[in-house]
């Protein structure tokens, strides 16, 4: 009897939000966001805005993927085309067109190349990729002037050296 008073007592005292974590673990809450530039919260707002992918829109280019034959090859591409070009993100982007290349292959069929180019998830790579090209276009230039400059700059010694070199004639 003790030890069933003494269990029920302690069953009385504790409580049951002893035991569990005062803060709920990966919910995110509804605090207000103070944002004191209007760009960052017009940045805000379209990032939240931003077009997601209908439901099941990505497993029907999966399924069209995978259902590539050489009859319906140049047909399903086009009919892909628009989700990659607008919607698609760079892990889906990529995965597909690494499918999309292996089941050409397999086929015997060619991608256009201009398939899906201009896509929307590689637009900040490919701006990266054009400044990196132009400074090195720049550095390629700066030195092509540089060495016509010592080419210049040598062929004008050498003549230099020629008119120092000669013999000026003895007077008899």
């Amino acid at each position: 009897m003790v030890r069933l008073s003494s269990i029920v007592s302690l069953i009385a005292v504790s409580h049951a939000a002893a035991f569990a974590p005062s803060v709920s673990f990966g919910v995110r809450s509804n605090a207000p966001v103070f944002m004191s530039d209007e760009a960052e919260a017009a940045e805000a707002v379209s990032l939240k805005t931003r077009t997601l992918p209908k439901s099941g829109a990505m497993a029907s280019v999966k399924k069209s993927i995978n259902g590539l034959t050489a009859d319906n090859f140049s047909e399903t591409l086009a009919s892909i085309e628009p989700f990659f070009m607008n919607e698609a993100g760079t892990t889906f982007y990529a995965k597909s067109m690494k499918r999309i290349s292996s089941k050409a292959k397999m086929l015997g069929a060619e991608i256009p190349a201009d398939f899906a180019k201009e896509a929307a998830t590689t637009a900040k790579r490919r701006a990266r990729q054009d400044a990196f090209i132009a400074v090195k276009e720049e550095e390629a230039a700066a030195a092509a002037a540089e060495a016509a400059e010592a080419a210049a700059a040598e062929a004008a010694a050498a003549v230099e050296a020629e008119t120092a070199e000669e013999p000026t004639p003895v007077e008899a």
